[in-house]
């Protein structure tokens, strides 16, 4: 058994500059980050994908931790849900 979700986080560059996402990274190997790699224009709105994949049944907890050019501060983004057991 293997559950696939996929989770959308949307976000608007408030900024005067275009916005460059830097990296993007995942707690771990079962949840894989996908972005926009062309700098946000002002104004305009991002999004980042978290595709889950787990074979495991139970809570899990997972993070994607994002950086963009020109700003210090690291942004976690957290994903959390229950996996059943098939019947």
């Amino acid at each position: 058994m293997s559950l696939k979700a996929l989770q959308k986080f949307y976000f608007v560059n408030t900024g005067d500059a275009p916005l460059i996402t830097r990296d993007v990274r995942s707690s771990c190997g079962c949840l894989v980050p996908s972005w926009s790699k062309t700098p946000l224009a002002p104004g305009d709105t991002g999004i980042i994908l978290g595709k889950y994949d787990s074979k495991r049944v139970g809570p899990f907890e997972k993070q994607i931790t994002v950086n963009f050019a020109e700003i210090q501060e690291s942004f976690v983004l957290k994903i959390e849900g229950m996996v059943y057991e098939k019947y």
